[in-house]
């Protein structure tokens, strides 16, 4: 079974989560602590 997914695709998504990832670890931690 070969998955042929749009590199773009992926891209952008795995972008978005890790954008995503750091602003709840960084502006929500920091909001959180202080």
């Amino acid at each position: 079974m070969r998955l042929r997914a749009p590199r773009s695709g992926f891209t952008l998504i795995e972008l978005l989560v890790a954008i995503g990832i750091t602003v709840l670890l960084s502006g929500g931690g920091l909001a959180s602590y202080n």
